[in-house]
């Protein structure tokens, strides 16, 4: 190129001038080349931090905890929720991976025939970190940022919805951005619009964002009374795409997490040189049976194996958690009614729990939604539909009725009862008040709670029993199984008697 340059010029100039001119050009191309590329790539770290902007709604903060050991999300087309236990899912449900299912299948499409996509999953499924990591992964593909002149915008639909309607409104060049709207159930949309007609409710959210490229929302199962009630065809008609008709909504359940996806998580969140806590972690998971397959319960294994138990039991697990989780749920709420809502909530879980309990040989672990609505009104519990539907420790399955997010739950709570209103009828006799012959696990948490000397719960106490009289038998029977190895032996499934070795 340099000798082509020279020899132009030799056309008019002597040899040494050609020669001088022929560098300056050369020296100017690549400054050119040079500032070219220096701005290219400004312009193209400007527009990945303004993609990436979720401020006032996210804060990088939290975009950067919701890449911290995440998992990615797997989904299903059958509703995890049917089966009382989440390992018997796995049998039926085929689990495709969720971000290649959107970025390297439904994104990539250019004139999508498919628009709009309902992401259903229980409280602590992982929604919210599902979207965090599908917008952070969009904007930060290379190829995207390049050559696409698309964006994509993430609101949580928990805002104002007048507010959220002028955001809404004001995105340009809707038909060129991609969508994801989260927590559907914490719209006050619903409310807004002073309807129960769920319908009208999601046709109302849908014309507001008809124009957009593609449109994602997730939301709680629980917050449809029912499968039939979940939305499918919209009142949306189709224009320049083949076929005929309305747009339909395609439905995705997230999948609960496998051993393959907890094995991945503790190996993230426990380096090799923390091998032992990660021993605690697998300890206390194999002593849960399947609950941790939930991710938001599985984020607390760390503040768990962190408390340094070394007789960490089973109870003190699930009560951590079920803690927890109400703690979780109040965040969405004011400070001055934080309180009165979580009382509101421990008093409804531990009436339903009593319900299901009394009326499981005729009704399994299910209950209606109408039954539940009867417990909260007959015991004057201030829970609203919503709440009763979407911030309880309930699932619901496809035919509308409503069981504990797992089976173990309402084991421990009913082991809980049990233990608080035991009576010692005998020499090492015990009788319980409910009855738990078909409930093993509830068994074993009364015999852990019993040999451990448990005496202090974070749980709140509805019976009525003095907790210096609860201290004060605790080390009693510390003292009488001071040289002895007690075990339990259940006579029937409301009385135990304590069986003592003696070890001297």
């Amino acid at each position: 190129m340099n000798d082509l340059i020279e020899s132009f010029f030799n056309l008019f100039f002597i040899p040494k001038v050609s020669k001088i001119l022929s560098e300056i050009i050369n020296f100017g191309a690549i400054c050119g080349i040079v500032t070219y590329t220096f701005k290219f790539i400004i312009n193209l770290y400007l527009k990945r931090k303004n993609n990436l902007n979720l401020v006032p709604y996210y804060t990088d903060t939290i975009l950067k905890a919701a890449k911290k050991k995440y998992i990615r999300t797997k989904c299903q087309n059958i509703d995890p929720s049917n089966e009382i236990e989440f390992e018997n899912n796995f049998a039926f449900a085929v689990r495709e991976d969720l971000l290649n299912f959107f970025l390297k299948n439904v994104f990539r499409i250019k004139q999508p025939e498919q628009k709009y996509y309902l992401i259903l999953g229980d409280a602590g499924m992982g929604k919210t970190t599902f979207l965090l990591n599908l917008f952070r992964l969009y904007n930060n593909n290379l190829l995207n940022l390049i050559f696409s002149n698309e964006k994509m915008k993430l609101l949580p639909l928990g805002e104002n919805f007048d507010e959220l309607q002028k955001v809404i409104s004001d995105i340009k060049d809707p038909e060129k951005t991609i969508l994801l709207l989260d927590a559907l159930d914490e719209s006050n949309l619903f409310f807004h619009e002073e309807t129960k007609n769920y319908s009208i409710f999601f046709d109302k959210l849908i014309s507001l964002v008809s124009n957009f490229k593609q449109v994602v929302i997730t939301c709680r199962t629980n917050f449809f009374i029912n499968e039939k009630e979940e939305p499918y065809e919209l009142k949306i008609k189709k224009y320049n795409t083949t076929g005929n008709g309305f747009h339909i909504i395609k439905k995705v359940y997230i999948s609960p997490f496998n051993n393959s996806d907890v094995k991945k998580y503790l190996n993230n969140t426990f380096p090799f040189w923390q091998i032992e806590n990660k021993n605690k972690a697998k300890k206390i998971i194999l002593s849960t049976k399947d609950i941790f397959f939930r991710p938001m319960l599985l984020s607390y294994i760390e503040d768990l194996v962190k408390l340094n138990k070394s007789n960490f039991i089973k109870f003190e697990v699930y009560e951590a958690l079920i803690e927890a989780w109400i703690d979780r749920e109040s965040l969405k709420y004011p400070e001055a009614e934080k309180l009165i809502f979580k009382t509101n909530l421990y008093l409804f879980t531990y009436e339903l729990a009593i319900h299901i309990y009394e009326n499981y040989k005729e009704n399994g672990y299910f209950i209606s939604f109408e039954n539940s609505q009867k417990i909260a009104l007959k015991n004057n519990i201030n829970l609203n539909e919503l709440e009763i539907r979407s911030r309880t420790l309930l699932n619901r399955n496809s035919n509308g009725d409503y069981k504990f997010s797992h089976k173990t739950i309402l084991e421990c709570l009913l082991a809980y009862f049990s233990f608080l209103t035991r009576k010692n009828i005998g020499v090492n006799q015990y009788q319980i008040f409910y009855n738990l012959e078909n409930f093993d696990f509830a068994q074993n948490l009364v015999e852990e709670l019993h040999l451990n000397y448990k005496q202090f719960f974070k749980l709140p106490n509805i019976y009525e029993i003095d907790d210096f009289a609860s201290e004060h038998a605790s080390k009693v029977i510390k003292e009488k199984y001071k040289n002895s190895k007690p075990t339990i032996v259940w006579e029937n499934g409301m009385t135990y008697r304590i069986h003592l070795q003696d070890l001297s």
